[in-house]
C-alpha cells in the first residue's frame, strides 16, 4: 500500500525530518494540507500527531469523517485515514475466504495495538500481547502477561504449541472469556 500524503502541521522539526528520510524510501508525498490532495483518490493518509494531542486529533478525525473513511492508529505519534471499512478484520476475513479458510477453524491473530482489534475479534484463535492497550485484550481470546520477556513466542506457543521448542513453551493461560484457548 502507498501512502500518499504526510502533513506537516503539529510535526516537530526532527520528527518531520525522520519522516521525510522514511519518505524518501517508500514514495511518500509531503503536502501542506489534505484539500492539496481531496479528489486524488488517496488509499492511505498519515497524520503525524503531537502525542499530548493524539486523543483530541484522533476524535475530530473520527467526528470529521464519520462513515466515509475509517480512521485507525497503532500508537500515539499518529493516526492513519483510509477508505471506508479497510482494517485487518476486513482484510483477515478477505484472505481467508480467497484462500478457502474457515475464520473460525483455521485462523490465528496476534495482536497489541489499537489497529488489531478488528483482527482480533474476527479470527477463531487470538492472543493480545500483554503490553497492549485494554481494548485489544477485550477483542483477545487470550492475553499473553505484560511481563512476559518474549510476549510474541508466548502467544504463538498458546496458538500453535506444536511450534515451540518444548523447553520454551509455557503453562496455558486463563483466557478472559472463562473458556478454552480461543474459544468464545
Amino acid at each position: 500500500m502507498r501512502v500518499r500524503a504526510i502533513l506537516q502541521d503539529g510535526c516537530a522539526r526532527a520528527d518531520l525530518d525522520r519522516i521525510l528520510a522514511l519518505a524518501e524510501s517508500l514514495r511518500f508525498e509531503l503536502v501542506p494540507s489534505l484539500e492539496a490532495i481531496a479528489g486524488r483518490g488517496a488509499i492511505r493518509t498519515f497524520i503525524p500527531t503531537p502525542p499530548r494531542r493524539h486523543a483530541e486529533v484522533r476524535d475530530l478525525a473520527r467526528d470529521w469523517f464519520g462513515p466515509r473513511a475509517s480512521v485507525v492508529w497503532t500508537d500515539h505519534n499518529g493516526i492513519e485515514l483510509l477508505a471506508s471499512g479497510t482494517n485487518k478484520g476486513e482484510a483477515l476475513g478477505y484472505l481467508a475466504r480467497k484462500m478457502g479458510l474457515d475464520l473460525e477453524r483455521d485462523v490465528a491473530a496476534i495482536g497489541d495495538g489499537p489497529n488489531d482489534v478488528e483482527m482480533l475479534r474476527v479470527a477463531g484463535r487470538s492472543v493480545a500481547l500483554g503490553s497492549a492497550p485494554a481494548d485489544v485484550k477485550a477483542a483477545a481470546g487470550q492475553v499473553v502477561p505484560a511481563e512476559a520477556p518474549d510476549g510474541a513466542v508466548q502467544a504463538i506457543g498458546l496458538l500453535f504449541p506444536a511450534l515451540v521448542e518444548p523447553t520454551r513453551r509455557t503453562s496455558p493461560l486463563p483466557d478472559l472469556h472463562g473458556s478454552e484457548v480461543g474459544a468464545r
